[in-house]
């Protein structure tokens, strides 16, 4: 599937589903879209907590072909696609003639490889396999990304576009930026939170992500204009939209407006804007995710609520006949009852809880398995549907373009879905799903 976007391929796949007449709806990834260690399940261990169990701590990010783990002594493990360098393993190779080789282009790596020590990570689920990203706060609270810097993700300023079309394996700061607590990446454009709680954006600004209406690409970090007054505490970026969460325990939105994703109401829908508006009716929120044209909100009385496109039910809630079904305002996914989220993980067009019971919940697309409910016969599900074959309770889990992975209390790290990137960690490549949790081979 290399080289082909998501959309290509959840397309060709739900065509063929449905005109065999398998696909229900029965109304189971960040970056960042999928976002590690921001938001971090209330249960979980703090960072700092002094020495862990196993070799990992309770963080893991998931991409739109590769994941990466955090290890107890702080160090990178990631493993899949590396079409871009996003894995960050120095594979590009300088010629004479001043072009560039990369050494194993398209080739996956099914065991998990170092890329130094960080103390937070970002994937990106952009629409295409070879526009990956990869970004992490490090240790001293700088920002560094690797991977595709086809529009400018990388942040490594305006000389950079002249070095493009290249892989980037090198990991390097995010220019205008200074220190940060979290970073988000789609692979077509990043965000961060810094250490004061703004948040400046660089990469694409098709749809205005970086705060401003500069045309092109924004090479370098951009100040968003938070709401005034409003000092952020994590940040969640989607294909065309971002969203932050705020030091009040609102969220605001900014960027694509297409489809609802940033949550105004249908009869406010608008142009992409460069200023983030608070979502209403939204109130108590402690976590956040985007999606493809969709975003989630955790409250802090552990329910979550969606809004946005709806196309294969990533909202928890039926999908309408016709194939663009959007939902301007949020509402509430109906988890089993009396349960309790204890954290939110949102993927392409899938997204998944962690119960407090330590049972994970999935909804959305499942053509790969990515619902971990063990079978693939239901292409995709409105209701969420409980992973099935996990052999303890979870800490977190985190959802990607077509793969899922969680951590359980011993720091196994356990991945299903998609595996034809070798982003399951299983040391080989396959074309087949795989809708049953598998334990990642470090």
């Amino acid at each position: 599937m290399h080289g082909l976007s998501f959309r290509a391929v959840l397309a060709a796949t739900f065509t063929g589903t449905f005109a065999l007449g398998a696909c229900s709806d029965d109304s189971s990834n960040p970056t960042s879209a999928s976002v590690a260690d921001a938001g971090r399940p209330d249960s979980a261990p703090a960072l700092d907590a002094g020495p862990k169990p196993g070799p990992l701590r309770p963080v893991v990010a998931v991409g739109g072909a590769h994941v990466c783990a955090i290890l107890a002594d702080d160090t990178l493990r990631c493993w899949g696609s590396n079409a871009v360098g996003e894995l960050g393993n120095p594979q590009v190779v300088a010629q004479s003639d001043g072009t560039y080789t990369f050494d194993g282009e398209s080739a996956p790596f099914p065991r998990p490889a170092s890329a130094g020590k960080v103390a937070s990570v970002a994937l990106g689920i952009f629409d295409s396999y070879d526009q990956q990203a990869t970004c992490a706060v490090l240790p001293d609270s700088n920002v560094s990304c690797w991977g595709s810097d086809r529009t400018g993700a990388l942040g490594r300023g305006d000389s950079s576009a002249a070095f493009a079309d290249r892989p980037h394996a090198e990991a390097l700061p995010v220019l205008g930026l200074g220190r940060a607590v979290q970073v988000a990446t789609n692979g077509a454009f990043s965000c961060a939170v810094g250490t004061s709680g703004d948040v400046r954006c660089w990469g694409s600004n098709e749809t205005f992500v970086t705060g401003t209406t500069l045309a092109g690409d924004v090479r370098s970090a951009m100040v968003v204009p938070l709401p005034e007054g409003r000092k952020a505490t994590a940040v969640t970026v989607g294909v065309a939209h971002a969203c932050a969460l705020l030091d009040d325990a609102t969220v605001a939105c900014w960027g694509s407006d297409s489809v609802g994703e940033i949550g105004r109401a249908a009869d406010a829908q608008q142009s992409p804007s460069p200023t983030p508006t608070v979502v209403s009716a939204l109130g108590d929120v402690v976590e956040i995710g985007a999606g493809y044209y969709d975003t989630c909100a955790r409250t802090k009385q552990g329910q979550i609520l969606c809004w946005g496109l709806n196309e294969y039910g990533e909202l928890g809630r039926a999908a309408s006949d016709s194939a663009l079904h959007s939902d301007f305002a949020s509402a509430l996914v109906r988890l089993p009852p009396s349960g309790v989220a204890s954290q939110l993980a949102v993927g392409y067009v899938h997204a998944c809880a962690v119960l407090s019971d330590g049972t994970i919940w999935c909804w959305g697309s499942n053509i790969s398995g990515e619902l971990g409910s063990g079978s693939v016969s239901a292409a995709q599900s409105a209701q969420p549907v409980k992973v099935d074959g996990l052999p303890g309770p979870a800490v977190s889990v985190t959802a990607g373009a077509l793969l899922t992975c969680a951590v359980l209390e011993d720091r196994t790290v356990w991945c299903w879905g998609d595996n034809s990137h070798g982003a399951l960690g299983q040391m080989d490549v396959d074309t087949v799903a795989h809708p049953l949790p598998a334990q990642v081979k470090f």
